[in-house]
């Protein structure tokens, strides 16, 4: 009896010794499948990223399974290659993947001048001031002009002689921080002295605001650069910056002659009704007062694409409205473009932009 005892425990222990291996490897086995299981796949092998792109790691990822509870960040503000650590997490267990992006900048700054051709008169005084130039960076913002070219600014030469009557050319070359180069000119014409202008023409101000439209000229010779309007203009490509957009400047100051050229081009090509339509003749164009400005893109689509919305939504604190409204084309003469704004001040801007009207409603004059 005793012996069959004894025998009886030694099969009860081998069962549980032999539960316990098989639980312990059923353990083991289970945890190796949870830890084959974690895996994450990226979109492309390796990505490459421009210089100050917004993007976040997770957009990396084409599929996963598993968590991430914190995603790596990626400095696109460094050029070259880094290495992403994605720490992926199931059922208590946690594996790494690493995974390489690299940064480059490809675009270099961008150099816009008021208008591609600029005249003036034998005599007159010249500077590149004149020209409402802006160089800048996509990303880093504004360059600083230099003597020697060197990564973060740009150097301007000019030829110009207003003492004798010709065609000139000023020039500007820039590199942006990461050694980028671009180069752009404009064309100076100093042109023979014209008689006097006829000066029965008179500005229209109406409570210190000056109206200009289809029934309100200026004299041939008024106008030019407004400083107050264009560093404006600065502030607002700044703001522009920071919200990440950059809202080049497409042309400023344009003087009666050139408008008039400008004019005839349209009415060679469609016609005066249709020109009309879209273009101001010499003398009633808002680019001679120097306080409208072309921005961001020459395109009717522009007003709704992000940039042109913040645009519309954020001029105003400039000191900006957008001149010609959607659905004010009766009252403006012109088509809507979403791209023309004129400076009037932050007080009248903003409330024309709150009341949703045009200037000409604003002033209370057709």
């Amino acid at each position: 009896m005793k012996r069959r005892n004894i025998w009886i425990w030694l099969v009860c222990i081998i069962l549980i010794v032999v539960a316990g291996i098989a639980a312990i490897w059923w353990t083991l086995h289970k945890d190796d499948e949870i830890r084959n299981s974690i895996n994450v796949t990226f979109k492309t092998d390796e990505a490459i990223l421009e210089y100050g792109e917004k993007k976040e790691a997770k957009d990396l990822i084409n599929d996963m399974n598993g968590t991430i509870k914190q995603y790596p960040n990626i400095d696109t503000k460094t050029i070259g290659k880094q290495e992403l650590t994605f720490v992926v997490e199931k059922e208590g267990f946690s594996k790494e993947f690493k995974y390489t992006v690299e940064v480059k900048d490809t675009k270099g700054a961008e150099i816009t001048f008021a208008q591609d051709t600029y005249e003036i008169q034998v005599g007159d005084d010249f500077t590149p001031d004149q020209l409402q130039i802006s160089v800048s960076d996509p990303v880093d913002g504004k360059l600083k002009e230099s003597k020697e070219l060197k990564n973060g600014v740009y150097i301007l030469r000019h030829n110009v002689d207003t003492g004798t009557v010709g065609e000139y050319e000023c020039s500007i070359k820039a590199k942006d921080k990461n050694g980028n180069e671009t180069k752009k000119s404009v064309k100076i014409i100093v042109k023979a002295k014209e008689s006097p202008v006829n000066q029965t023409v008179q500005p229209t101000y109406v409570n210190g605001i000056l109206l200009v439209n289809k029934n309100h000229p200026v004299p041939k010779d008024f106008g030019g650069m407004d400083n107050t309007a264009y560093s404006a203009l600065m502030d607002l490509q700044v703001g522009a910056g920071m919200a990440g957009y950059s809202i080049q400047m497409l042309s400023g100051y344009r003087s009666y002659e050139y408008q008039a050229q400008l004019y005839q081009s349209y009415v060679n090509r469609d016609g005066q009704e249709k020109a009309d339509t879209y273009s101001a003749r010499p003398g009633y164009s808002e680019h001679q007062t120097g306080l409208a400005f072309d921005v961001g893109q020459l395109d009717y689509g522009y007003g709704d694409t992000p940039e042109g919305k913040w645009l519309y939504e954020h001029a105003h604190e400039y000191g900006f409205i957008i001149r010609y409204q959607k659905g004010k084309e009766h009252i403006t003469g012109y088509t809507y473009e979403p791209w023309h704004i004129r400076y009037v001040g932050v007080k009248v801007a903003s409330e024309i932009y709150q009341k949703g009207i045009s200037l000409e409603e604003y002033l209370g004059v057709d």
